[in-house]
């Protein structure tokens, strides 16, 4: 059982008080302490465990508090982004139907894949976005926070506690709206580069194509320029030994 005597709490609960009201007044009454049943005795002794402190109810709550924050923020990042990518996930498809075809006796051989691991990128950083926002606010570092955590009544640190969450996350996902768009852009131009990068190669490839027809067709034209040279030539000496034939018989 327990009494009170001055200020002092004294409970026969087994264990010692948690806070120390005796310590301006000593207690004028020490009750003697209890033996420990030994396992011999056949007496069931289970230590009492002490109750959680205010600290460890806070870093408990603030776990949970950025477990829930990780989950909701990650749902939320791949709604946002699955919305965002339908027609560029329809675009996608349908670059690969064409990158399949033959053109010229040539495909166009666009890197598809690496496309799609640039755009993964993009998916990773919208649905790891509200969570990092609210971890960035789930500290015990936080000027606001730290005040709501000092409350000792837990209904009242849970309400504000909960307040203040739904202020970040919805100050977090106004954010990701923002960011949404800067999503867009940089999805087309990871496609567009990457198209680009193709033409270039296409276009230089046919540059020099081009360059080796005009090499070889020059070629050509020295090469029938010195032939016509010297059939010139040989037409020349050809006659000039048919004038010195016809010489030599009128002389004979």
């Amino acid at each position: 059982m327990g009494c009170c005597v001055g200020n002092c709490c004294v409970i026969d609960c087994g264990f010692c008080c948690v806070f120390d009201f005796c310590s301006d007044n000593p207690c004028s009454y020490n009750p003697p302490p209890k033996p420990l049943p030994s396992e011999s005795s056949g007496g069931g002794y289970s230590p009492s465990i002490s109750a959680p402190t205010h600290e460890t109810k806070v870093a408990n709550e603030l776990a949970e508090m950025k477990e829930r924050a990780a989950n909701e923020g990650r749902k939320i990042g791949d709604e946002a982004f699955d919305n965002i990518n339908t027609f560029m996930s329809q675009f996608i498809n349908d670059l690969k139907s064409v990158n399949k075809g033959i053109y010229g006796g040539k495909k166009l051989n666009i890197k598809i894949d690496v496309i799609e691991n640039e755009i993964e990128k993009l998916r990773d950083e919208v649905r790891e976005f509200i969570g990092n926002k609210l971890y960035d606010r789930l500290v015990l570092t936080d000027s606001e926070l730290s005040l709501i955590l000092e409350e000792r009544d837990d209904n009242k640190r849970k309400r504000r506690f909960d307040d203040f969450y739904k202020r970040v996350h919805q100050s977090a996902v106004r954010e990701l709206a923002d960011k949404i768009e800067d999503i867009i852009t940089r999805q087309f131009a990871i496609v567009a580069t990457e198209i680009n990068n193709r033409l270039n190669e296409v276009n230089s490839s046919m540059q020099n194509a081009l360059k080796d027809y005009d090499d070889a067709m020059q070629m050509k034209a020295q090469q029938d320029t010195s032939l016509a040279n010297k059939q010139v030539e040989c037409m020349y000496k050809i006659t000039v030994a048919d004038i010195m034939l016809e010489e030599l018989k009128a002389s004979a």
